[in-house]
């Protein structure tokens, strides 16, 4: 049985200092101020139905995550969904993740250590309840009549 909407409206504070700031840089990515461009459909599977503001929202994020501010479920859960596309995917999310993730001058050690910064945090949000279903946190809920953040 998938979360409640009231599972998705809690507010979560107390991440640690890695994964604020990992989940701060992939929405900072996707926002109006990052490189990315966030399309129409993205925003519709993160059920954020006003696409004309969702970088807007994304910035957001990002910032309440580097001010260490409550941030609620829903939010924490698209903040990871776009780190994970960027991180893996150069089919889906951008060619140039190594914007964000520089690489040192060691590039196997450098990459290791941000899939195990990204493992450590999704084993972090995973702990504090994100996302509240595991099947599918943005499909099978009210698109309006709830808050997005």
């Amino acid at each position: 049985m998938d979360a409640p909407v009231s599972a998705y409206r809690r507010k979560v504070s107390g991440l640690s200092v890695e994964t604020r700031a990992l989940l701060a840089d992939g929405a900072e990515y996707w926002s109006d101020r990052g490189p990315a461009d966030l399309d129409d459909e993205l925003t519709t599977l993160m059920n954020l139905d006003q696409p004309d503001q969702a970088g807007e929202h994304l910035r957001q994020i990002a910032q309440a995550l580097r001010r260490n501010q409550p941030i609620s479920v829903i939010d924490l859960t698209r903040a990871l969904l776009l780190t994970e596309i960027g991180w893996v995917s150069v089919v889906l999310g951008p060619d140039d993740w190594h914007n964000v993730y520089p690489a040192g001058e060691d590039f196997d050690a450098s990459d290791a250590a941000h899939w195990t910064a990204l493992r450590r945090a999704q084993d972090e949000l995973q702990l504090a309840g994100i996302p509240a279903s595991g099947t599918d946190p943005f499909g099978k809920h009210p698109r309006r009549g709830w808050p997005h953040h």
